[in-house]
């Protein structure tokens, strides 16, 4: 079932062939109509095949076809697939080029793009101009406690004019998830970030104070 844009749940498919399944749907980085996943026949074997749900049109035939499951994933510009792929027992992620429709390959030859690795999932990282107003030091002493951490993790920053600071946490996407003002007065700071409601994960921490900034690596591991 699938909700892309809005809170209208539909199925992908009415109806699929008899000892066949359907799973680790992804939808296109552009284009909210697109959706690729893997679909594993009777054997076991995955392919790749990607539909536009408002044209209702599928590929015209598999993407990519693997004995393990390709937990698909778009590239930023929708101009490729990557997946997992077994290498003689190896992992990796693969890469397969598709066409502007987004749902064929374009000549169904596959590369190796990241060797020792599996579960691929191809991301930008949102960018601020902070040049004309924030510029990055190591004068804040910028740490997160523990690390991994798990329901709370403690922001160790360093203080020097005691002014007001502002706290941000975004994820691997960029995303600002939460922004937080911490009251100046001291030099030396020890704030206590409550993550039980963050998922695991990697996260960035950043801290602003007047005209500087500082960030780090904080991981969620419950």
């Amino acid at each position: 079932n699938f909700a892309p844009g809005g809170n209208n749940i539909s199925k992908l498919f009415n109806q699929i062939p008899e000892n066949t399944s359907i799973g680790n749907p992804t939808f296109a980085k552009e284009a909210d109509f697109i959706v690729a996943f893997d679909f594993i026949d009777a054997q076991g074997d995955a392919s790749i095949f990607a539909t536009n749900i408002e044209s209702g049109q599928t590929s015209n035939q598999p993407i990519f076809t693997n004995d393990v499951l390709n937990y698909p994933n778009y590239s930023i510009d929708d101009g490729s697939i990557i997946f997992d792929f077994d290498n003689s027992g190896t992992r990796i992620i693969g890469n397969v080029e598709v066409n502007n429709d987004r749902i064929n390959a374009t000549n169904g030859d596959a590369f190796i793009l990241i060797e020792n690795a599996r579960w691929g999932t191809w991301f930008g990282t949102a960018q601020r101009d902070l040049t004309d107003t924030y510029e990055l030091t190591d004068a804040f002493a910028l740490g997160a406690y523990p690390n991994p951490a798990k329901d709370q993790a403690i922001i160790q920053f360093a203080n020097p004019k005691t002014d007001d600071a502002l706290l941000e946490i975004y994820n691997v996407q960029g995303q600002l998830i939460t922004s937080t003002n911490i009251k100046g007065g001291t030099q030396n700071v020890n704030y206590n970030l409550d993550t039980t409601q963050l998922n695991n994960g990697v996260y960035l921490v950043k801290i602003l104070i007047n005209n500087q900034y500082a960030t780090t690596k904080l991981t969620i591991q419950k």
